[in-house]
């Protein structure tokens, strides 16, 4: 399909809606799972020491914050375009993203469970095709195929219908807020799925953090293919697809499936799912826009920052989708954090020279 013309954009005003609810839900998400791999990383209170790793996610963590702050501290102002198709406005268009995020999480699920595609391949299944058959509502349909990358034992087809609703609201509520940053689709999707297991009362899967003796080696490999999923779907949307409307999500999506189908035939089912799992969530990073991630290079922390949270967060909220999007969320959001808290202290150390 050739490459079109980003139809035009609008500017969506951000609301006290937005600054009260979005931001902080969006954010604080975030937050909450970072802080968690953080504390497994210095060893959970399980008295297995602190990894080495520790320092980063703590530092991230900073990251983290400070570009959520931003966010809010830049709220009163005009959000950034938002692309929309020409003849939607206002609350159709809200009606539509909201069903493209439900249809896409039910359908997902179908693909993952019952076709037995697994949740990487269904999801960027679903990606390829509302890319190229679907522009328009390719963005809301992604994100609600990370819902449906939920696991059968942690929520039935009626968890997933109310996941995606929970999903679909808080989509069309959080437009214009974090906009262009990678994984707040999938950070959307996580919140959806906690909402519906908490209201259903289901227990979140078991998950542990992999031994001292294993990671090491665990992360030899893991982040290698984690940095080349995101560096890999950065470069394919920003330098191939650039005026696609779908771009980011048929690079996301290809990446997905690339993984879910050659990683387990070179690595063995075990390693190549796990390896799977981390290059799909970097490449949630990688749809980060310019305006984002002005540099392709910064793709090489979140990839490893992503590869750090899917071994260090392995204990909690298991069984949820769309919790490799939000360790892409909060590794984009580290990365831009720490970058302002650096030009805040050359512009000190500037005006001290002066002084």
């Amino acid at each position: 399909m050739a490459n079109t013309q980003a139809p035009p954009a609008e500017r969506t005003p951000r609301t006290l809606l937005h600054r009260v609810l979005a931001i902080p839900v969006l954010g604080g998400c975030v937050v909450v799972l970072y802080g968690l791999a953080a504390r497994e990383s210095f060893g959970g209170g399980g008295g297995a020491g602190a990894s080495p790793w520790a320092v980063v996610l703590t530092v991230w963590f900073l990251g983290i914050g400070t570009a959520a702050w931003g966010e809010w501290r830049d709220a009163s102002g005009a959000a950034p375009a938002v692309p929309q198709k020409p003849g939607q406005r206002g609350r159709a268009s809200s009606l539509v993203a909201f069903g493209a995020v439900v249809a896409g999480a039910v359908l997902t699920y179908a693909g993952s469970v019952e076709l037995g595609l697994g949740p990487v391949v269904a999801s960027g299944v679903a990606g390829i095709a509302a890319a190229l058959l679907a522009p328009a509502v390719a963005v809301p349909f992604f994100c609600g195929s990370f819902v449906g990358m939920a696991s059968p034992l942690l929520l039935g087809y009626g968890g997933i219908v109310l996941a995606g609703i929970i999903a679909g609201v808080l989509y069309v509520l959080s437009i214009g807020v974090f906009a262009g940053i990678g994984g707040k689709l999938g950070t959307i999707a996580l919140i959806g799925c906690l909402g519906a297991a908490v209201v259903l009362q289901e227990p979140f899967l078991p998950g542990v953090v992999p031994t001292p003796d294993l990671l090491p080696g665990l992360l030899v490999v893991l982040v290698p293919w984690s940095v080349a999923g995101g560096w890999g779907t950065f470069m394919v949307h920003m330098r191939v697809l650039p005026r696609f409307t779908g771009g980011p999500v048929l690079a996301s999506g290809a990446v997905g499936v690339l993984a879910g189908v050659l990683l387990p035939l070179l690595h063995g089912e075990e390693m190549g799912t796990l390896t799977a799992l981390g290059v799909f969530s970097a490449s949630f990073a990688g749809m980060s826009n310019r305006r984002r991630c002005p540099r392709a290079w910064e793709m090489v922390p979140a990839g490893v920052l992503c590869a750090l949270v899917l071994m260090y967060a392995a204990p909690w909220f298991g069984g949820t989708g769309g919790k490799l999007g939000a360790a892409a969320f909060g590794a984009v959001m580290g990365t831009r954090g720490l970058a302002e808290l650096a030009d805040l202290v050359r512009m000190r150390r500037r005006g001290a020279q002066l002084r």
